[in-house]
């Protein structure tokens, strides 16, 4: 096969899921930068290796599982060699969404990466990229009672932390209104 024939048979493939492809490589590596070079670093990984791929039909667990190695390796790096800045990954702000939803995003980000990592991928596989359980188990190992009992556990996870961390933002807006009331009364007198 020319060099020309495996790029567009590779191109063809990766096309249909390329944007959930990304989404996932942003969830898992925490950042919309990380995750920007995360995804290019596993399509590199992929296209070098595409020849080893025995069955063309199992493209797509084969280019998220490099992705999903990848992340792990680059995590393991990070910790080692302790280059890692929370502070300046938390900070990283979109520009191409409301505040609102930024805010909402980032209290969802913020609750998935509490989650442990199997929970984590298993609902960004299968709730943000449209993974089928199936998929999941090839990307993940494991059976498919096992995908399923990931998702159902990280869902209701999610769901407990969302609701705490809805109830808290409530009290501080309660607190920040009561006290712009104070101050207007005050400031009446």
């Amino acid at each position: 096969m020319s060099e020309k024939e495996k790029q567009d048979i590779f191109m063809e493939l990766l096309k249909p899921f390329l944007k959930d492809f990304q989404s996932f490589a942003r969830v898992i590596s925490k950042s919309r930068e990380d995750g920007r070079d995360l995804a290019q670093d596993a399509i590199l990984s992929a296209y070098h290796n595409f020849e080893k791929l025995k069955d063309i039909n199992k493209f797509k667990p084969y280019i998220f599982t490099i992705l999903r190695n990848l992340n792990k390796r680059h995590i393991w790096r990070k910790n080692f060699l302790g280059l890692f800045s929370l502070d300046f990954a938390e900070n990283v702000k979109s520009h191409s969404t409301s505040p609102e939803t930024s805010y909402d995003i980032e209290v969802l980000n913020q609750c998935l990466n509490k989650l442990p990592t199997k929970q984590k991928e298993a609902i960004a596989l299968f709730d943000i990229s449209g993974f089928s359980l199936e998929e999941i188990k090839e990307i993940q190992g494991g059976t498919l009672s096992g995908v399923k009992s990931r998702l159902k556990r990280g869902r209701e996870n999610l769901k407990k932390m969302m609701t705490k961390e809805k109830y808290q933002t409530e009290d501080i807006e309660n607190k920040l209104y009561n006290l712009e009331l104070a101050e207007d009364l005050i400031g009446n007198k």
